[in-house]
């Protein structure tokens, strides 16, 4: 099943993308400080890092942020 997380933080711009691993998923820019995503089902199960990318390059991680568990 695909999965609605809520990413917390500063400075988040129109048009900043997010990873979850290499997996560029769908957004919503909430705010400045917040961004809905959907992680897609179907990923493997481990730690994924979560990035989100501004259009400037400005990037901000936390590393195993996203994690993914067989059933």
């Amino acid at each position: 099943l695909a999965n609605e997380i809520s990413i917390q933080g500063f400075n988040f711009v129109e048009g900043a993308v997010v990873k979850v691993g290499e997996t560029l998923i769908a957004t919503t820019r909430i705010n400045g400080n917040q961004i809905l995503a959907v992680v897609p089902a179907g990923l493997a199960a481990g730690k994924y890092d979560v990035k989100v990318i501004n259009p400037d390059n400005q990037q901000g991680v936390l590393t195993n942020g996203y994690a993914v568990y067989n059933s």
